[in-house]
């Protein structure tokens, strides 16, 4: 490569004027717009499925019904792996099977590690 082709070109952009004032729309405004589209605030509002419509009454200490799976187990470490799709099919069966989640088949799977090596 030719030397004078590394060097870095010197432009002069002092010509070059802002062509207005950068602001921000008023936040309601923000917020009228982003209703009317349908966008979802990134605050954590909750969901419309999690919560029951405006015209039915929830009874009083009702629970929401959680997703088949969705179940609180005090979890917080994330664990994600490729299996081979036969493998996966299994899991997936045996979870359907009796009704646990992949969570609970992998600690199951652990304790049954555990217990046939003595550990």
């Amino acid at each position: 490569m030719n030397e004078e082709a590394r060097k870095p070109r010197n432009i002069d952009l002092s010509s070059v004027k802002p062509t207005g004032v950068s602001h921000m729309p008023p936040k309601a405004a923000v917020q009228e717009i982003t209703e009317e589209q349908g966008f979802t605030s990134r605050e954590g509002k909750p969901s419309q499925k999690e919560t029951p419509p405006p015209d039915t009454k929830a009874a009083p200490g009702a629970t929401l019904k959680r997703r088949p799976g969705a179940r609180k187990k005090h979890r917080n470490e994330a664990f994600n792996t490729r299996l081979k799709t036969e493998t996966m099919a299994d899991i997936i069966s045996i979870c359907d099977e009796r009704d646990w989640t992949y969570a609970d088949f992998v600690e199951r799977a652990l304790k049954a590690f555990k217990k046939e090596q003595g550990i």
